[in-house]
Order: C-alpha cells, then sequence, then structure tokens
C-alpha cells in the first residue's frame, strides 16, 4: 500500500508511483530513471517500448521520441499514454496493491485522468484504488463506479469518549470533557493531540485552541536539533533521504 499525494504538476502523483514500481528511490535522478524504466520497459513489457516516451511523460522524464509516437494524432497520444501506463503497472504491480491518492482536489487534469483509467482497469488488474479529497468538487474517477464514504466529523460524546479514554489514568470531570471536545469540533487529529497532552499531565486549561497549535506545542517540545532537522526534512518532501537531510 502506498500513498501518493496530489501535485499541480502534469501527472506528479505518477513520478513517484513509477519509480517505486522500478524499485528505485522517489527521488532518483532523471536520468538514472529512464534508463531503468527503458530496462525495465525491453524486459518485461516489450510490446510497449514504443510507446517508452508516453511513459516516461507519466513519469516525469523526457526521452526520445520513437516512429510510432511521431505518427500518433496529437489529440490521441494522451489516451495512448494513460493505456501504455496502465499496462505497463499491471506488469509491474503483480500482488494485490492498494494505489492511494490523497487531496485529489490538488491534482492536476492529466492525473485526475489517468487515475480515473487506473480505477477503469482495476476490474482486470490486480489493484484497488483509494481515492481522498475535499468535499467541494468532482471526483477525479468521473463516471467509474466506486464506493464512497464521507468521512464526517466526530459527535461530541465520540470526542468525549475519546478524551476520556486518553485520560483515564488522571480522570477530568465530564464538564472538562465535554468543552474540549466541543473546541475540537469533531477534529481527529485534534482530539489526538488534546488526548496526548492530558495523557502527559498536561493543564486542561492552557490546552490548544487549534490543530495547528497543537502541532506546534509538539514541535516545541523538541530539542534544538531535533526542530531543526524537522524544518529541513518538511521542505526538502514527502519522504527524505537521511545522507540528504544529514
Amino acid at each position: 500500500t502506498t500513498l501518493f499525494r496530489s501535485a499541480t504538476r502534469p501527472y506528479a502523483p505518477f513520478h513517484r508511483l513509477l519509480r517505486i514500481a522500478c524499485d528505485l528511490p522517489v527521488d532518483a535522478p532523471a536520468e538514472e530513471t529512464g534508463q531503468t524504466l527503458s530496462e525495465i520497459v525491453h524486459q518485461r513489457a516489450p510490446e510497449l517500448v514504443c510507446w517508452l516516451p508516453l511513459i516516461g511523460i507519466a513519469a516525469g522524464l523526457e526521452l526520445a521520441s520513437t516512429r510510432e509516437v511521431d505518427e500518433t494524432d496529437p489529440s490521441l497520444r494522451k489516451e495512448r499514454l494513460e493505456e501504455a501506463t496502465s499496462a505497463l503497472l499491471a506488469r509491474l504491480l503483480v500482488a494485490p496493491t492498494a494505489l492511494i491518492f490523497s487531496r485529489a482536489q490538488m491534482m492536476d487534469d492529466a492525473s485526475r485522468d489517468l487515475v480515473a483509467r487506473l480505477a477503469r482497469d482495476a476490474d482486470s488488474r490486480p489493484w484497488l484504488i483509494i481515492v481522498s479529497r475535499r468535499p467541494e468538487g468532482e471526483s477525479p474517477l468521473g463516471d467509474v463506479e466506486a464506493a464512497t464514504l464521507e468521512l464526517r466529523p466526530l459527535s461530541t460524546d465520540a470526542a468525549a469518549e475519546l478524551l476520556a479514554a486518553a485520560t483515564r489514568d488522571a480522570p477530568l470531570p465530564p464538564h472538562r470533557l465535554l468543552t474540549l471536545a466541543q473546541r475540537a469540533a469533531g477534529n481527529p487529529l485534534f482530539l489526538t493531540e488534546l488526548g496526548a497532552q492530558l495523557s502527559r499531565g498536561g493543564d486542561p486549561d492552557a490546552v490548544p485552541a487549534s490543530v495547528e497549535d497543537a502541532i506546534a506545542a509538539r514541535i516545541d517540545r523538541l530539542d534544538s536539533t531535533s526542530r531543526r532537522a524537522l524544518r529541513a526534512a518538511a521542505v526538502i518532501g514527502v519522504e527524505v533521504e537521511l545522507q540528504l537531510l544529514e
């Protein structure tokens, strides 16, 4: 199971997906990725060699064109790219695999269409497509039949129950639990942070006022070296090579 966060660059989630599928680091340089991708296509999907430049686009690469690509009507190249990329992933992802695309509301149109293609092909592939998004706007899956699970805020009673479990060793009065639960407005992350602080003996009157404040408070508890490393890692990206971080 691999999580692919969306970004506004064309095919950005697939830059990482294809590198992972090729057993490469997600930040592998273009030259190394291009060479490995070419070798894999020649060995495991030779019928797709002619479409390698299009697959390269999905991987964020500029590869030398082929006669077949040059002779394809430009209006059809995107469809060929989606078809070839899905076919290659079918050769690489042979075990049951869940592909999770998060924050799809930020996804570029090209990526949305390719995710929809993978979803349409799911009946004949060993993968499950999971897409998370904000409720605004349309689903990137388009008219693909899919199960929808709408995540709603936790109820005040459920939030109070969660906080009560987190403070079992130092119980708070019910009215105090209710006040904190109402402050969290059903946000599970905020409730988790509140529970963690209270379980450490934190002052209920000094708990953070927002989830941002709760995360900032956790960061502030780090020593200066760890704080500096965390901030550097946050700038580098979702996954961080330790050598680069050092």
